[in-house]
């Protein structure tokens, strides 16, 4: 027995002997690799070796009724993609009153008919093509997109332009958007987020065309004849950009433009400028009873417009603060901390208009007052203390670090060219961008919390069950409270807040 156990072992290492080499782990891409599809000046910036790199170059041109062409060859797959960029977006409509029909627009410009096809025609050819056109009007701009097989693209295009130039607006679907419109008001009341949310943002737009919110009886007067009035007012070529990309040749590229759309007429009615209305002060604390477990809680007030002097220092405030989930200081301190809240984020939200800081949370009815006065406590300790240059360090490498996945892959890049340019970015935004986030210190952090947010000026939307009103009504008696002398009412909903 011994010696079989001794020719067992020794059989043991001569398989071993030829048994092929244990296979290496598979080598993970270096820096350079992962960034070698992205621009020029990501790889500066980041101190890559641009000599190493395949960088693609954007080409751009402006066709005969000013639409610029932004385009970049992607041969790697027999796909193209495009997207027209329009500059007038939900602001605007609201602005003007026309934000209902233009929502409207914005869901039957594709699935309305177009042209000489009703919508089913659309529907089923698209579906035959493999192929999609997707419309979406943002709170700034208008996106009207396509995607298609290279082979594709000759029935494809059409159909776009149609949709783009001559949509339908059939009735019937008409008639359906409105059905689901009106259950989606009817619905707002439903979910303690919708109220909370829709009345924070009433209150910190009150007395402004942006405060208003659509009415049932406003969906059933809408007319086709109005939709199709917004769609020639809003949907036009004035400061449009065209993004192409895919497989195709810059020679294709350029006379695609030309025939579908260089013939399509500028308006002379284009208004651009957004206004820029004061709201009323509405300061205080905004309680709706329901028959809730929890309450949902919006605190803030009116924030600052977008590409101001501390656009870069708000940037790193905000990942410390609270837009960055479970590292923030608003779920370390509110919710793993203290255990009084099951979500929460905060930040100064800019935008073309002045946007807003908010400071949300849900947490159980009984601990509200002292998950509130955690989240203001939180701010108030960046404001004094400012935060520590290790924490500053660490949320200025995630930012860095995550920078690049704007950029990895063609349709992404032209795509964000193209918008940065639309919305009046500075030419040099993308090529600073890292270094001006490098720069910010924390001074500069506490500078923002202090210069940007007004504790004693606080919008603070309470949904919760009605013991939580006793709660708020003991915190704004008390000296001690954050909330001490606070204005306190209770609205009520229906298809919007009333107070």
């Amino acid at each position: 027995m011994k010696y079989l156990i001794i020719i067992f072992i020794c059989l043991l290492s001569a398989c071993s002997l030829f048994a092929p080499a244990e296979k290496k782990p598979t080598r993970q891409k270096s820096f350079t690799e992962l960034s070698s599809k992205n621009p020029k000046w990501i790889k500066q910036a980041l101190k890559v070796d641009p000599l190493t790199a395949n960088v693609p170059q954007i080409t751009s041109w402006i066709i005969e009724n000013g639409i610029e062409v932004n385009f970049l060859a992607d041969p790697e797959l027999p796909i193209i993609n495009g997207t027209l960029l329009i500059p007038n977006g939900v602001y605007l409509a609201k602005q003007q009153g026309d934000a209902l029909a233009l929502e409207a627009l914005g869901s039957l410009m594709r699935t309305g008919g177009a042209g000489e096809r009703n919508p089913e025609e659309v529907d089923l050819l698209l579906e035959q093509l493999a192929a999609s056109v997707d419309v979406n009007f943002g709170a700034e701009n208008a996106s009207i997109s396509f995607s298609c097989l290279s082979e594709s693209l000759a029935e494809v295009l059409p159909i776009a332009q149609d949709i783009v130039l001559k949509p339908q607006i059939d009735l019937q679907r008409l008639e359906n958007w409105k059905k689901q419109k009106i259950a989606s008001i009817k619905s707002r009341k439903d979910s303690p987020n919708d109220i909370a949310s829709l009345t924070f943002n009433q209150l910190i737009n009150r007395g402004t065309p942006f405060e208003k919110l659509s009415s049932i009886k406003e969906v059933e007067a809408l007319s086709r004849a109005e939709i199709l009035r917004v769609h020639r007012a809003y949907v036009i070529p004035n400061k449009a950009k065209l993004v192409l990309t895919g497989d195709l040749t810059d020679i294709a590229a350029r006379q695609l433009a030309l025939d579908y759309f260089a013939k399509w007429p500028v308006s002379k009615n284009f208004q651009e400028k957004l206004l820029d209305p004061v709201p009323e002060n509405a300061k205080g604390i905004y309680f709706y009873p329901g028959e809730y477990q929890q309450s949902t809680v919006s605190i803030g007030q009116r924030g600052v417009k977008r590409l101001g002097p501390d656009q870069y220092a708000l940037q790193v405030f905000n990942d410390i603060f609270g837009t960055k989930s479970f590292t923030s200081r608003l779920m370390k301190n509110i919710r793993e901390k203290n255990g009084w809240a099951y979500s929460t984020f905060g930040g100064t939200l800019e935008d073309v208009i002045p946007g807003k800081n908010i400071i949300y949370l849900q947490t159980k009815s009984e601990q509200t007052v002292k998950a509130i006065e955690e989240g203001v406590r939180t701010l108030v300790e960046l404001q004094t203390v400012g935060p520590k240059e290790a924490e500053v360090e660490s949320v200025k490498r995630n930012i860095q670090n995550s920078f690049v996945f704007d950029y990895d892959n063609y349709e992404k890049i032209v795509n964000r060219y193209a918008l940065l340019k639309l919305l009046d970015y500075p030419d040099n935004y993308q090529q600073d961008f890292l270094s001006n986030i490098a720069k910010v210190n924390s001074a500069e952090i506490q500078n923002v919390a202090t210069k940007h947010w007004r504790i004693d000026d606080f919008i603070i939307v309470v949904v919760g069950p009605s013991s939580t009103y006793n709660l708020l009504e003991t915190a704004v008696a008390d000296p001690n409270s954050y909330l001490y002398q606070y204005p306190l009412k209770q609205i009520t909903f229906d298809e919007q807040a009333k107070f």
